[in-house]
């Protein structure tokens, strides 16, 4: 089976280990996430919406071992049942998504992303950033194909961040997470780390480096990044020791209070990663579609921060090429580039056109990264100096 194809990959919720162990509060998790990564113009499509809605009904159903891992599963059935056709039970089941501790039910997210109210404006000056840089190259499972510069590029980018002439990040502050130390338990810790210090002011970054499934090769159209220690021997084990980009947003979301988010995604999917499936020097990353990042996953749509922004290294099915000359992807390379030649102080738009620009120059004009944002997510400045770090100065 292609790795690529593999069925779903994930859950960082605490409850991803009893619910990997029971199938039926597995699917009930995992039809949560696909609902998660429904987008506007999935909104008509009522073949695909019935296919979830028949993996919430059986998931809901025959989860009874640990039923909080159905709590979300229960919220989203009755969203969905109501938008093909109304049903008198879905009071019901919404009460059972309270009553089982549904977040998603706590914070009545919508069944699409697009109907989520942005409420965090980002404005005023930065009070301090916090960035976790994720890289890897290499795998404990063989079965996952190596890859060649992940983890250098996640190294060089994360001194770039702390580059008190460019980036201007404490060092204290940046967390860089390669190969054996990137497992699925030290990414949530670091998550966990900046859950608890990052304020409403403050910026937060994220940098990730590594194999990925694309929601639209994934057959629950959600979407994942593999972790160093993501075991790939079957859908059970992928579900339980990957990381789903439903949970890095929902968390960012539900427990980031930063109102500034950028993301930078250079994540490959493995089917194409493969030994011989890609050309020298090409790297096939995660496909983000013409629309821009939100086509790798629709949960990006779900941010609620009018100050997110995630740039991808290519758009639709395309590869994002590596250089044996650089020693790096061309990717990273001019993402760095463009940062140092600004001095970090260029708006993300404005940096994300210069990394366009050269990549496109570099390898061929096609093979373009995309960038998605909100509102204010375009005039990110990654190198504005934080007022904590002015004060400390005086």
């Amino acid at each position: 089976m292609s790795f690529l194809r593999i069925a779903g990959v994930l859950m960082v919720a605490a409850s991803a280990v009893p619910a990997a162990t029971d199938p039926a509060c597995q699917t009930a998790a995992d039809a949560a996430n696909w609902a998660q990564e429904l987008t506007p113009d999935m909104a008509k499509d009522k073949e695909k919406l019935q296919r979830v809605l028949d993996f919430l009904r059986i998931g809901t159903e025959r989860c009874t071992s640990v039923p909080t891992v159905a709590a979300d599963a229960w919220y989203y059935r009755a969203l969905l049942q109501h938008q093909l056709a109304p049903d008198p039970k879905e009071k019901l089941w919404l009460s059972r998504a309270v009553d089982r501790g549904s977040v998603a039910a706590k914070e009545s997210r919508p069944l699409f992303g697009f109907q989520k109210t942005e409420t965090k404006p980002a404005t005023g000056p930065v009070r301090e950033k916090w960035a976790l840089v994720v890289g890897i190259s290499k795998f404990a499972n063989s079965a996952i194909p190596s890859l060649r510069y992940p983890a250098k590029d996640a190294r060089d980018f994360a001194a770039v961040l702390k580059d008190p002439k460019v980036g201007r990040f404490k060092p204290d502050n940046v967390t860089l997470l390669l190969d054996q130390d990137a497992t699925l338990v030290n990414i949530r810790k670091a998550l966990g780390k900046i859950r608890e210090q990052a304020q409403p002011d403050d910026l937060v970054l994220l940098y990730i480096s590594s194999h990925g499934s694309p929601r639209i090769d994934d057959p629950r159209g959600v979407s994942y990044v593999v972790a160093y220690d993501t075991d790939i021997s079957g859908a059970d084990t992928i579900y339980a020791t990957g990381l789903a980009m439903s949970e890095i947003i929902n968390t960012l979301n539900r427990d980031v209070q930063a109102q500034r988010l950028a993301l930078f995604l250079d994540t490959c999917f493995s089917g194409a990663a493969a030994p011989g499936a890609a050309p020298p020097g090409a790297k096939s990353l995660v496909p983000v579609g013409a629309a821009g990042a939100t086509a790798f996953s629709g949960a990006l749509a779900q941010f609620s921060a009018t100050g997110w922004a995630a740039i991808a290294a290519s758009r639709g099915d395309q590869r994002s090429w590596e250089s044996d000359q650089l020693q790096q992807g061309y990717f990273t390379y001019y993402l760095i580039d463009a940062l140092r030649k600004t001095q970090g102080m260029a708006p993300l738009q404005d940096l994300f056109q210069q990394l366009h620009d050269q990549v496109s120059a570099h390898v061929r004009q096609d093979k373009m990264p995309v960038m998605s944002s909100g509102a204010d997510g375009a005039k990110l400045t990654l190198g504005v100096e934080a007022r904590a770090a002015r004060a400390a100065l005086h």
